[in-house]
């Protein structure tokens, strides 16, 4: 086993989880070129900034023969295809930052070219392994993301396969901040909701637009935080569990301690408006 991995050490253990189902990969020196370009680029700069990019190692037929909703993805190519070189990709790349927006690259004769863009309403980088709570589906090629310097996360559509930091391999027995914090959280907005919601579940459509309610307000306390500049310890509780842990012989003991004013906490009183909301 490497104890650092190489372009050609990916390419083998990518080629080795590779899902079953899935198309084949090109040939291992195509597929290590591939991914030898976007390691170099992600040890470059762009006006000053580490590049931080996505890639789709994926033909336009490959695409096209995907059945997929016209909200689920689609693609643009370049007039005139481009070099697969990390200074092109250093030069693309803070087009293709945004989630979802990626470099489309494929191979024509035995030579990898940037041939256009893709813009997925999937988000690879904000949803771990697991139920996705989005509807868009993820096209089913391969998919890299350039996080900084010697860091790439592959992926197979939405299914991530491999995780490179420092040189190596790392495992994902981890969650990420979005799954983290949203999984499980539609059922406490039923509690929050106060008996609005009854026993039903509500459709999907609406039920995502719930739990992306939730990570609002979670992202929205985090980004409150890194703007100050001090630190802070956030912890999410179940809201039933909260007064057997908040007290000041308790697990949790909050030095200035709050208590709800007027109708009660803003937040539940939210969720009930957008509940009568969709139900009207």
């Amino acid at each position: 086993m490497p104890t650092h991995y190489y372009p050609h050490d990916l390419a083998a253990a990518l080629r080795g989880c590779w899902p079953a189902e899935a198309a084949p990969l090109p040939a291992p020196d195509v597929l290590t070129d591939f991914i030898s370009v976007l390691y170099q680029a992600s040890l470059l700069e762009e006006e000053g900034r580490p590049v931080e990019c996505h890639a789709a190692l994926a033909t336009p037929a490959q695409l096209e023969a995907q059945a997929v909703a016209l909200t689920d993805f689609h693609f643009l190519r370049f007039a005139q295809p481009r070099a697969y070189t990390e200074q092109e990709l250093r030069r693309l790349s803070p087009a293709v930052q945004p989630r979802g927006s990626l470099l489309a690259v494929g191979a024509t004769e035995a030579e990898l070219r940037i041939w256009g863009m893709l813009f997925a309403e999937h988000v690879w980088d904000m949803w771990g392994d697991g139920p996705r709570v989005t509807t868009a589906a993820a096209p089913e090629v391969l998919l890299v993301q350039v996080l900084g310097p010697g860091s790439l996360v592959f992926y197979y559509g939405a299914r991530r396969l491999l995780t490179l930091q420092r040189g190596r391999i790392g495992g994902h027995g981890f969650l990420q901040f979005p799954m983290a914090w949203g999984d499980g959280r539609f059922f406490e907005n039923h509690l929050l909701a106060g008996g609005l919601l009854g026993p039903a579940p509500l459709p999907p459509l609406q039920e995502e637009m719930m739990v992306q309610f939730t990570l609002f307000m979670q992202r929205r306390a985090l980004a409150g935080s890194r703007q100050s500049g001090h630190g802070a310890l956030i912890v999410l509780v179940p809201t039933p569990r909260l007064p057997a842990l908040l007290g000041t012989d308790k697990l949790l003991r909050p030095k200035y301690p709050i208590v709800a004013a007027g109708a009660g906490s803003r937040y539940p009183l939210l969720v009930q408006a957008i509940v009568r909301r969709l139900l009207a």
